[in-house]
């Protein structure tokens, strides 16, 4: 009986520790706020990712930075911000979206780098260590399409603060925006090649010009108020002088461009949304002029070491994105005056080339956002 009670109790332990392997087997993680279990494949391919917590926000305005950074340089979201002064735990790691800019500066929107510089780029960094893995999402905005596939990289506050930026390159860092109804799936391979992150980016062509943007909200006082005679153009001095600083450049200038009408007796008289709109219409089809939409954005707090905290004004406005040939050799209709100026802020005009949407198609423009108040 004593030999039968002892095999008992040695089959209890043995089974004990079957189970205590088998659960040792599953890691659970979190992501965003919910928790999966991994298997042992999974754990396996990625240690990495199944010994920390994944830290990751997924709201609106993940993206929102109140401009790009110059070469050199960096910047934080304000949420990844946020996240990185109340997430300390040493497995706490931030899953980011790292976008590369190019020739940016305070008033100036930089080129845009073709799919090919910034696979190399990526490559760059993967091979200094950071880790960007695949991962499907559904984006707020509905930019994306349900479930598409892009690349983030998973990164330490360490990695984040630290980072060491190319001299040639900008970086911005923010969290990916996704659907909350739809968890996102992170794939625990890494991407390391050149191959690799081409696969996934946007096709591109040659790289875009840079946009200049300036709007110094004391720069137009000069000239606030006045409007030109029919069948002419004035052109504000804030834009003539960028005109001549950056003569020669392969440059867009933002500016609005705003129509105006003389009656007969002299007296300014009011020209409607769809007229205006008409008039765009040919100018863009005639002289080639690019029209767009864009949110103008102002400062709710400045942090100079880490990042700009903008508040948008809610709206979006057209403007004009012209170059410095079209601006200088504008040919005015008879029965209409022009003028072209920076639009401005109460301090500076910050803008990113995501928030420029071309307008294609005017025969499906809504001519009331022309209503809206320019600055």
């Amino acid at each position: 009986m004593k030999v039968v009670k002892i095999l008992i109790s040695a089959l209890l332990l043995a089974a004990l520790v079957l189970s205590s392997a088998s659960c040792a087997s599953k890691t659970t993680v979190q992501y965003g706020g919910n928790e999966n279990t991994t298997d042992t494949e999974a754990e396996n391919k990625s240690d990495f990712i199944s010994k920390h917590n994944i830290v990751t926000y997924g709201t609106a305005f993940s993206l929102r930075t109140p401009r790009n950074p110059r070469n050199g340089a960096f910047r934080f979201s304000d949420e990844l911000r946020k996240a990185l002064e109340e997430n300390t735990d040493d497995d706490a790691v931030f899953l980011v979206s790292v976008d590369i800019f190019a020739d940016e500066e305070i008033y100036i929107i930089g080129r845009e780098l073709s799919a090919s510089d910034q696979a190399e780029e990526y490559e760059r960094l993967a091979k200094s260590g950071i880790r960007f893995h695949k991962v499907k999402y559904r984006s707020i905005e509905g930019n994306l399409a349900p479930h598409d596939e892009r690349f983030c990289a998973l990164m330490t506050s360490d990695e984040l603060k630290n980072f060491e930026p190319a001299s040639n390159y900008g970086y911005r860092f923010s969290f990916i925006m996704y659907d909350s109804t739809n968890d996102y799936e992170l794939s625990p391979e890494t991407l390391s090649t050149y191959s690799d992150f081409l696969e996934l980016l946007p096709a591109t062509g040659d790289a875009e010009s840079q946009i200049i943007i300036y709007g110094d909200p004391f720069d137009r006082f000069a000239d606030y108020g006045r409007r030109p005679d029919n069948g002419k153009v004035l052109r504000y001095d804030g834009l003539k002088n960028k005109l001549e600083e950056h003569k020669g450049e392969d440059a867009f200038y933002l500016v609005n461009l705003e129509i105006t009408k003389f009656d007969e007796g002299g007296k300014l008289t009011e020209i409607s949304d769809e007229e205006t709109a008409k008039e765009y219409a040919r100018l863009s089809e005639e002289s080639g002029i690019k029209f767009c939409e864009a949110s103008k954005w102002f400062y709710s707090e400045y942090d100079p070491l880490i990042s700009v905290t903008v508040t948008p004004d809610g709206t979006s406005h057209v403007y004009a994105m012209m170059t410095e040939e079209q601006i200088k050799n504008f040919e005015p209709l008879p029965e209409y005056g022009y003028t072209m100026y920076f639009p401005v802020n109460d301090t500076d005009y910050i803008i990113n080339r995501d928030d420029i949407k071309p307008i294609d198609d005017f025969s499906t423009f809504d001519p009331s956002i022309l209503s809206r108040v320019y600055c």
